[in-house]
């Protein structure tokens, strides 16, 4: 529904007195100057320049149209001054300004109004488009006008309102007066019902959530709960409760568990249940049950869905909850185990708390249940994508930086709704290139103002034949104002011909009727258009072309009364268009990929990958400057347009601009269709314990109409890569250890490379610890400088052997897993590397590493190093909590057992035999034996400091210091 506001100055358009009260009531226009004082029998004219409302504009003629409230405005529609002999007095040119609040103006931009014919039933043009803002005033400021500019006139303007608009308040979701963001429940196993203790608030429903909470376990596992509402739901209590015959109490988890006076606890075993619920007079617990079963006693209302459930409870042991068991795997060490965790990769602790999604049009980031940083878009006015503090233009959506040129900043979207160009082609009706008028939903424009701009010249038709009009000669060459004699019904006809004119060239016909019912049939080229005259007086009929080439326009009056004769017709011509045919017809527009190489480009188009290297080239022997537009890229001149790896935003319209041989302007076409890369996820395996090699990855992908393969690496882009069907949907690569791979995949085809992120496997039995030793502690980090000369063989167990010793290793530790009824027993015990930053990490890297052995939940945990004294925990701690000996407040056996400094624990140094003793035999059987030789790892105990040398330094500063003092964990 769609009400106008209309303010008129001239008597040609007649109103109803009601509808006139209704405007004026609603509606007021002021200005510098009203001829009369009567704006409803005269049009607007101005002739005295006069101090403008917004201070940014210079005195000059004005006309500000101002609303009772601020109305949701789209389209206009206005009449140019058309008062006989005053259409030179009409606007050109015209700057519009807006006021949303009365107070604040903003530029809608630079407009030029057409000039009015002064016929009686001029019906005006349409208007500037305010695309859906909210306006309290409208002001337009004149540039120029069609006469001198010392007088301007305007007739009349309409302004169309959008009645649909909201009128009230807008809820956070957008809604007119709506009650605001709804609350969502997880549905993780995707049965449609919802967890009650994963919830968020939305305005649309996410994906993965329900409207309701109706599952306790919505890990798709199940407990009691869901079990008892059977049996409620379907009255099997009514035999079963309390005292239930045959000794069976449905009424509670523990009952349940004891079975009936026949079955027992047998009851819950394979198919036991199910069975007595389906079969008549069941036998499978001895002397048959002498009724029938339970099933038909109810009148069969436990379904086949409800079966299902009961023996899938069975089948699992018949748990009493939903809960994880104490083997589940938590990928992200957040007490959910991954198997009902929504968000497995993320702490669920995190959820909610801050963070920053890297976007500055967003405010209040925070972590969502989706798993995501996500935060709440600011203000975007005219909804192109980039929020108004970012945007230099936050009212009109053809640019964001101030420019219509279509290169915007990342994260623009044009508006489906757009007509930047002005061309009456909107983006939504397939407008190939928004910004440029000479290119429509077809291509590039070949008319004269697209190829010759102001070089075109508008020319008079030339008659190439008629038939029963005696003075023909009349209609030749330039409109004078001499008309033909009457050309009525029956053979009477007239064609003129054209030299070549493009697609969309306007052609106008003055042509006079002497009735006011007169109909003028027009021929061009075999298509047909009449024109019917209401008002008898001389018309300027314009009509465009249909098809490119020489035109051949046959004009004759369509058997109506009355009869027309005709001045002559115009068109708009390039002076340097060959009088035959195409300004440059040899040239071919091609397009180069690497999939395909050179190509012609066809109208239909060029198909390209993306990830392919693209070039487009014009093939023609012109030697002259080639100059290129294009989507998202400003223009370029070259001869070859490189675009190199293509990608969605390549998708569009290109245009290569050039002289040719007869010094016309040319414009040749290539439209490009990039096909999308494949769509790929994929998920993981970690090894398990018995197995290091047992990991896999699975890819899951879409099929592609266009493509028979697709390839994966978990290597790197560089592969090797793995080539399997693109229509079987997922495929996995197994026998893969602990360790973090890059995952790749493209298009069969070596091209298209997709990077999917990198998936790291983690090995069983993980721990992750810190320790930080006295030798080579420096504050805030620990040397390296042993590094150089640290062995590729682990030194205590002799068994794990590196590759190389990473830059940031300290040197090789211990770490032993205790039993916790005895710490004196080393359940397992493996090397690894110590990082300078206090982490202890696997020979892969991670700070979390596997035991050969599967470990204990608690477990005493001791680190020891060959020249420190060894440490460990006061007591069995959660081994799949991180630990850090690093932190004074983690509690250690023994008194007195690490080195406080700054803040920080240390192990104690000085222990050069690694027996756990610091005394004299340190000093004297290996540090005074070591000192001052050339340097030996596996020889190297009295390097208290670990620097690579050893010296009194070690002695005196370390030895010295703490000698006397024991490792205290058990032996």
């Amino acid at each position: 529904m769609k009400k106008t506001f209309t303010f008129q100055y001239s008597q040609q358009v007649r109103l109803s007195a009601l509808f006139v009260l209704w405007v004026l009531l609603s509606f007021s226009a002021k200005a510098q100057c009203d001829d009369d004082g009567n704006t409803w029998n005269l049009s607007w004219k101005s002739c005295v320049q006069s101090a403008n409302p917004n201070a940014n504009r210079p005195s000059s003629h004005w006309v500000m149209y101002e609303f009772e409230q601020a109305e949701n405005i789209d389209s206009t529609h206005v009449w140019n001054a058309n008062k006989a002999g005053e259409s030179i007095l009409g606007l050109k040119d015209v700057i519009i300004d807006y006021s949303s609040d009365g107070t604040t103006w903003n530029e809608l931009g630079i407009f030029t109004f057409p000039q009015a014919n002064e016929a009686a039933n001029y019906e005006g043009f349409n208007g500037p488009n305010f695309g859906g803002i909210w306006v309290k005033k409208v002001l337009i400021t004149v540039l120029s006008t069609y006469g001198n500019g010392s007088c301007a006139s305007l007739a009349e303007m309409q302004f169309n309102i959008n009645e649909d608009a909201c009128y009230g308040e807008l809820d956070i979701c957008g809604n007119c007066d709506g009650s605001g963001e709804s609350t969502w429940y997880r549905d993780e196993d995707g049965d449609g019902l919802g967890s009650p203790s994963i919830v968020t608030v939305a305005c649309t429903q996410p994906l993965g959530y329900v409207a309701n909470s109706d599952d306790n376990c919505d890990n798709g596992s199940i407990g009691w709960t869901e079990i008892e509402n059977i049996f409620m739901e379907n009255g099997c209590r009514g035999c079963h409760g309390q005292n239930g015959a045959g000794g069976l109490d449905l009424t509670s988890y523990v009952t349940t568990l004891q079975g009936g006076d026949k079955c027992g606890t047998n009851i819950l075993t394979g198919t036991t249940l199910a069975d007595i619920i389906m079969i008549d007079s069941y036998a499978g617990c001895g002397t048959p049950i002498g009724f029938p079963s339970m099933n038909q006693r109810t009148g069969g209302l436990v379904d086949s869905a409800e079966l299902a459930a009961i023996q899938l409870w069975i089948d699992k042991g018949a748990p009493e909850d939903c809960n994880c068991d104490a083997n589940s795997q938590d990928s992200d060490n957040d007490g959910i185990c991954d198997i009902i965790d929504s968000c497995p990769s993320l702490n669920n602790s995190l959820i909610g708390t801050p963070c920053d999604d890297g976007l500055s049009c967003t405010d209040n980031d925070v972590w969502t249940w989706n798993c995501e940083c996500a935060g709440t878009p600011k203000l975007d006015t005219d909804n192109d994508g980039i929020c108004d503090s970012e945007d230099l233009a936050p009212t009109n959506p053809c640019t964001a930086d101030g420019i219509i040129d279509g290169s915007e900043p990342n994260g623009w979207v044009a508006q489906i709704t757009n007509d930047c160009d002005q061309d009456g082609i909107k983006v939504v009706q397939g407008d190939l290139n928004d910004n440029d008028a000479c290119i429509n939903a077809e291509g590039s424009l070949s008319t004269a103002a697209c190829n010759c701009g102001a070089a075109a010249v508008t020319q008079g038709g030339v008659i190439s034949y008629s038939t029963g009009v005696n003075n023909v000669q009349n209609a030749t060459g330039p409109l004078d104002g001499v008309f033909t004699n009457n050309i009525s019904g029956g053979g009477d006809s007239i064609i003129f011909v054209t030299p070549f004119l493009g697609k969309g060239e306007e052609i106008c016909i003055m042509v006079r009727f002497t009735d006011a019912n007169t109909r003028m049939r027009v021929e061009v080229n075999g298509d047909l258009f009449t024109f019917l005259n209401q008002t008898g007086n001389d018309q300027l009929v314009c009509l465009n072309t249909r098809r490119a080439g020489i035109q051949h326009i046959l004009v004759k009056e369509d058997h109506t009364p009355g009869a027309i004769s005709i001045d002559g017709i115009t068109y708009d011509h390039c002076p340097c268009t060959p009088p035959n045919g195409d300004p440059d017809s040899t040239a071919i527009p091609q397009a180069y990929s690497t999939l395909t190489g050179w190509q012609t480009a066809t109208e239909e188009g060029f198909w390209v990958c993306e990830g392919d290297s693209l070039s487009l080239n014009i093939d023609s022997d012109i030697a002259s400057t080639f100059e290129w537009d294009g989507p998202n890229m400003s223009s370029i001149q070259t001869g070859t347009l490189n675009l190199g790896k293509v990608g969605p935003s390549h998708q569009g319209l290109y245009t290569a601009t050039y002289q040719n041989a007869s010094g016309c302007t040319v414009r040749k076409d290539i439209k490009v269709y990039v096909e999308a890369a494949p769509q790929i996820s994929y998920t993981k395996i970690d090894p398990g314990c018995n197995d290091p090699n047992s990991g896999s990855i699975t890819f899951n992908f879409t099929n592609s109409t266009n493509r028979s393969y697709i390839e994966f690496s978990i290597n790197g882009p560089n592969g090797p890569y793995r080539k399997v069907k693109d229509n079987i949907g997922s495929f996995s690569m197994s026998d893969l250890s602990e360790g973090t791979y890059d995952l790749w995949a493209r298009w069969a085809g070596n091209h298209i490379q997709v990077p999917l992120g990198e998936a790291k496997l983690i090995g069983c039995n993980q721990v992750e610890l810190g320790v930080w030793l006295e030798g080579p502690y420096l504050t805030d980090s620990m040397g390296t400088s042993l590094r150089p000369n640290i062995s590729l063989l682990d030194p205590y167990l002799g068994q794990d052997s590196a590759i190389n010793i990473p830059a940031d290793v300290v040197d090789w530790i211990l770490v032993q897993i205790r039993d916790k009824a005895d710490s004196s027993i080393v359940l397992s015990q493996r090397a690894a590397f110590l990082r300078s930053d206090g982490k202890i990490i696997s020979m892969g890297g991670n700070t979390k590493f596997a035991f050969n052995e599967t470990i204990p939940d608690e477990a005493f945990i001791a680190i020891v190093h060959r020249n420190h004294l060894a440490v460990m925990t006061a007591t069995a701690v959660n081994t799949t909590q991180m630990l850090d000996f690093g932190d004074p407040n983690t509690a250690v056996f023994g008194f007195n057992p690490r080195k406080i400094v700054n803040g920080r624990a240390l192990l104690w140094s000085g222990d050069s035999n690694g027996d756990g003793t610091i005394n004299a035999v340190d000093k004297n059987n290996f540090w005074r034996l070591q000192n001052g030789n050339a340097f030996d790892y596996g020889q190297a105990g009295g390097d208290m400091n670990m620097d690579g040398v050893i010296n009194a330094v070690d002695a005196n500063n370390y030895w010295r210091l703490n000698n006397g003092r024991t490792s205290q964990i058990p032996n």
